[in-house]
């Protein structure tokens, strides 16, 4: 269901791998940075802002499938990102 949303809220979302790590044979953590414009609803309007944001993700296999998948992100940080004042980049 979140998936839907932030799918439905910024479609064109680009992800960079900054990080992977293993533990033991069934736990696989990622750390990825996310890029994408919203243009649709995340609680707030529409902005047509681009923004970056953090991501750590953790998925558990079992028998080869994914048995558990837990991301972690700042959603109140993503809006404020996309309502505060415009961040220009360095």
């Amino acid at each position: 269901m979140f998936r839907g949303q932030v799918n439905a809220a910024i479609p064109d979302e680009h992800i960079f791998v900054a990080a992977v790590r293993f533990e033991g044979d069934d736990i696989i953590q990622t750390d990825l940075m996310m890029e994408a414009a919203q243009t649709g609803g995340f609680g707030i309007p529409p902005s047509g802002r681009k923004i970056r944001f953090d991501v750590h993700e953790r998925c558990r296999f079992t028998d080869g499938k994914l048995a558990e998948r837990w991301a972690q992100l700042d959603v109140d940080d993503i809006k404020c990102k996309l309502t505060g004042p415009i961040q220009q980049s360095s």
